[in-house]
């Protein structure tokens, strides 16, 4: 899901595991229901139908993907956090 928001791929998934935690629904891609085929060929149409809410998600989720997951952020946060707990080297 990461690497589609980053290529500005629309992402359409299910609400499970994880997932709402990087995708809001309407904001950086689409949430259905798990098991729900119906709904998701709807998101799917209606991306398809809509350039403009196209751009908008992938626009977004591109932002966050960038803001929140970038790889010179994350392997700061984790020399603190491993600089921290010296007692784990």
């Amino acid at each position: 899901i990461l690497e589609s928001m980053a290529l500005g791929t629309p992402v359409v998934s299910t609400g499970i595991s994880g997932i709402p935690e990087i995708i809001k629904s309407g904001k950086e891609g689409l949430l259905v229901p798990p098991k729900n085929a119906q709904l998701l060929a709807y998101a799917i149409n209606k991306l398809l139908d809509n350039p403009k809410l196209w751009q908008k998600l992938t626009t977004k989720a591109r932002k966050k993907v960038e803001r929140d997951f970038n790889i010179e952020k994350n392997v700061r946060m984790l020399k603190k956090l491993l600089y921290k707990r010296k007692e784990w080297l």
